[in-house]
């Protein structure tokens, strides 16, 4: 059994980085039910992958973020985003354009 199947709470991450010096803040709420904020930079993408059609792994330069995702939620919602794309929604044009713009400088 893994870990992920072992939660109660719903959907799992885990993340694993190769050093401290990437992480920039982990905040902790010492309520019971207060928030928890974890911020570092993964780096460059080295590899994704599915594990067991269930868990999305991000592997990059600095670490391992995985997500408890079922490959078909995954691939559906690509599929919107493409479909938002193509009407023409704002959602996540403005990222690829930021992108493009960025390589066009580089």
């Amino acid at each position: 059994m893994s870990y992920f199947e072992d939660l109660t709470l719903g959907r799992g991450i885990s993340v694993e980085m190769k050093q401290r010096y990437h992480v920039k803040n982990l905040l902790v709420s010492e309520e019971a039910r207060g928030q928890v904020l974890f911020e570092a930079s993964l780096g460059d993408i080295i590899e994704l992958n599915m594990l067991d059609n269930r868990v999305l792994e991000v592997k990059s330069f600095n670490g391992v973020l995985r997500v408890d995702l079922f490959i078909e939620e995954l691939e559906e919602m690509i599929n919107k985003s493409h479909s938002r794309k193509a009407s023409g929604s704002k959602l996540g044009s403005q990222i690829s354009s930021d992108k493009k713009e960025k390589r066009k400088n580089e």
